[in-house]
């Protein structure tokens, strides 16, 4: 059972986001990286930019059309990653 507490604005989300992410073992975080990493260059691939800022400017819409499925689905994995590494004890695993 998970008890959620009310967020209490933004920056107790940042705070919150910022804490479980440290607490996430550095692979885990790498693979959810790579799984986003890997939608945005799906979009971007043989683009090329006139600015740095052009760049932030398709990045983020780039990130804005990934479904929320596609969010939901990485965020699943993630969570079964993380189910894994709790069953183990924190050993080193590889693979899904």
């Amino acid at each position: 059972m998970v008890f959620r507490t009310p967020v209490n604005g933004l920056d107790d989300l940042k705070t919150r986001i910022s804490n479980a992410i440290s607490a996430i073992p550095a692979d885990m975080l790498h693979r959810t990286r790579q799984e986003l990493e890997y939608r945005m260059k799906r979009d971007m691939k043989g683009k090329r930019f006139a600015d740095v800022a052009e760049v932030n400017e398709k990045t983020t819409e780039a990130l804005s059309s990934i479904s929320k499925d596609e969010f939901r689905q990485c965020f699943e994995k993630w969570n079964k990653r993380l189910d894994k590494c709790i069953s183990v004890s924190g050993e080193y695993f590889e693979g899904d």
